[in-house]
């Protein structure tokens, strides 16, 4: 996995593969099939698929629906109905708010107690604004920074933007905001910056080429990202050279941008690289592209270049309906052309139009079975973006004990826990492990015991450590205080030591070390900036401690503790979406895992004197992976997939088995 430039160049579109596009989305709608829905349900995981199967019809369509909320509040009756009635299972805040973080969070929190059993199957709500700044920020007033417009965010150096960004995103998460509908990733040519009418002549471009787009917007995912704040990029495929607003104006073309077009440039880089889970797509005409129909409701736009193109697996939005540039068709019409083009998440800014377009949506699917198996998968999407962004359960950690037995630990939407045991191939379980987890949970074997050690950060940021035996847990969790913003790292040597890193409040690495008889030292600070993933820890098989981080150029970097003293950060590159994950075979070698482009899974390992570079063993994962090391020579990793279930990959005698689907997800 070489390490990739900021300066992406995205080639090798044709019109051939454009035409496959909405067959692309077709074919993997199996995934939303009754037989496997039914097959799910049978399992007793806590992952996306697993949620999907549990979900009424009624409640999958509520899925695909963001409503409006005025941002001063209060809860209207009329979303008050779209959730509670019509299941929907997102909102925005529109307009303009001056109440501050405080006043923001009570609205959020009565919004989020709409999302009942009844209501979303206890599925929490994305809460999103558009919080871009300069004349595009919606919230203001105490504890909201003033954020200056993206073209001025553009000038400033990355490092200090994606700080910048990480302050605007815990804000925001402060007040009960989860998803920010920004940035924007549209580029504009200097010379039309002050006629563009929906970007140009407010200032929201981060730049006027492709490159210096792609290098601000960049900083700033990675900013809302380390705030725990998911993000939507839009308008793609751009309005940075449409001739009007498509806000206030029917018919708006685009006569330049192509299918091939370097302006797509940062939308590329963003989903390949740096895990955007979620495209809001333009209401503009693209003559060059699809001449016949609105972005929103072309299937070369979506099924073409942004799935089967750009190989995007995730949420495709669309810009709000309320837009005078799709108002020649009813809101009806609008929810069914966008899902049959391959969308996954209606903006309706207008709550009022929810129940028209929902129940559209449900006439749809039960007179067309094809229709209904897009449905299925456009609300597994949105289910997979709510685990991307800890809203819903499915992450895991994972261990495998001596006595031959594999555990995963599963986390579950509602952040409580559950262990799975595989014996001679077979898995058992849940077995509730109590406690909530805030984040992914964490675990290792003691090596040539059976018994697992778990770690997790919990919902005040302690972080907390339990064992179990055989997959059963033993006693109760034990705090190592602290206050941790990532899920933990945890690792055992044979002697019963342990080792459990986290990222602290400054984002800076934190490691507390336990000593048979002598109890836990202690947090040390490792320093370094660390991004928000997990953090990947392993005892070497000569007894020094590796401690692996994402950093801040989306590279992985390892710190060693070796005869009582840290050798200082080093990077072992490549370009990291989720992980790493860490682990020692038994004798060695210790393999290091991380999600990278496209979702595919890489390893680097290191044999006792050099790193190997990072291999790809394939697969499109949705979440960071968990290994573990059975025996001698072997390995597993599990992660999740497109499918929403999650999935095994083991090595063995030098080779990878390839992936299959755990019987829980």
């Amino acid at each position: 996995m070489a390490a990739v430039a900021t300066a992406v160049v995205v080639a090798g579109y044709s019109a051939g593969t454009a035409a496959a596009g909405s067959s692309a989305r077709a074919a993997t709608a199996k995934s939303g099939d009754a037989a496997q829905l039914a097959q799910v349900a049978a399992g007793a995981g806590y992952g996306p698929a697993s949620v999907l199967a549990g979900m009424s019809e009624a409640q999958r369509i509520g899925q695909l629906f963001m409503a409006g909320v005025p941002a001063t509040g209060p809860v209207s009756s009329a979303i008050s109905t779209d959730i509670t009635t019509y299941h929907t299972g997102s909102v925005i805040l529109t307009g303009d708010s001056s109440a501050g973080v405080s006043a923001t969070a009570q609205l959020t929190s009565q919004l989020q107690a709409l999302a009942t059993s009844a209501a979303t199957d206890g599925v929490p709500l994305f809460i999103s604004t558009n919080q871009e700044g300069g004349e595009v920020q919606d919230l203001t007033g105490p504890g909201f920074s003033t954020m200056p417009t993206a073209l001025s965010q553009g000038s400033e150096p990355p490092a200090e933007l994606e700080s910048n960004a990480d302050v605007w995103g815990s804000q925001l998460l402060a007040a009960g905001v989860n998803m920010n509908l920004a940035p924007v990733l549209d580029t504009v040519p200097e010379s039309e910056a002050s006629t563009n009418q929906p970007i140009g002549i407010y200032q929201r471009e981060y730049g006027y080429t492709p490159g210096a787009v792609t290098t601000a917007g960049m900083a700033y995912i990675t900013g809302m990202h380390e705030a725990g704040v998911s993000v939507t990029i839009k308008h793609f495929p751009g309005l940075g050279r449409a001739d009007g607003n498509t806000d206030t104006t029917y018919g708006v073309t685009d006569d330049v941008t192509t299918y091939d077009d370097p302006y797509l440039q940062p939308y590329a880089t963003a989903t390949r690289y740096y895990g955007a889970g979620v495209v809001m797509v333009s209401e503009a005409i693209y003559t060059l592209i699809d001449p016949d129909h609105q972005a929103v409701f072309s299937p070369t736009v979506i099924g073409g270049m942004l799935r089967t193109e750009l190989g995007f697996h995730g949420v495709v939005m669309s810009d709000s309906m309320e837009a005078t540039a799709v108002d020649e068709l009813t809101p009806a019409e609008q929810a069914v052309d966008f899902i049959n083009a391959g969308g996954d998440l209606v903006l309706a800014t207008d709550p009022t139009v929810i129940p028209a377009m929902y129940d559209a949506v449900l006439s749809e699917a039960d007179s067309d079975s094809s229709f209904a198996a897009l449905v299925n998968q456009a609300a597994l999407q949105v289910l997979i973006a709510k685990e991307q962004g800890g809203l819903l359960g499915g992450t895991v950690g994972a261990a495998a004990t001596g006595a031959g037995q594999g555990v995963v630990i599963e986390r579950a939407t509602d952040g409580s826990l559950a262990a799975f045991t595989e014996s001679s191939g077979t898995w058992s379980g849940p077995v509730s492990l109590a406690g909530t987890s805030y984040y992914q949970p964490a675990a290792t074997a003691v090596p040539g015991t059976s018994t697992t050690e778990a770690a997790v950060t919990g919902t005040t940021g302690h972080v907390y450590v339990r064992a179990l035996t055989a997959g059963v847990p033993v006693g109760s969790w034990t705090s190592l205080g602290g206050i941790g913003t990532s899920p933990p790292g945890i690792a055992a040597e044979s002697g019963g030591e342990l080792a459990v890193a986290v990222r602290g409040t400054d984002h800076a690495i934190y490691v507390n070390m336990y000593t048979p008889g002598t109890g836990w030292s202690g947090y040390t600070r490792l320093g370094g900036v660390a991004l928000a993933g997990p953090v990947g820890v392993a005892f070497t098989p000569s007894g020094d401690l590796d401690v692996f981080v994402t950093g801040t150029t989306d590279a992985v970097y390892v710190d060693t503790l070796q005869d009582g003293s840290w050798s200082g950060w080093s990077s072992l590159g490549g370009i990291v979406v989720g992980g790493p994950a860490a682990v020692t075979l038994p004798g060695g070698p210790v393999q290091v895992f991380v999600q990278g482009e496209f979702g595919t899974a890489y390893v680097n390992t290191y044999s006792g004197t050099t790193w190997s570079g990072w291999t790809s063993i394939g697969g499109v994962l949705t979440t960071s992976l968990a290994a573990a090391a059975p025996a001698s020579g072997t390995s597993w990793v599990v992660g999740g997939g497109t499918t929403g279930l999650l999935y095994q990959d083991t090595y063995s005698a030098g080779a990878w088995s390839g992936w299959q689907q755990l019987p829980f997800g």
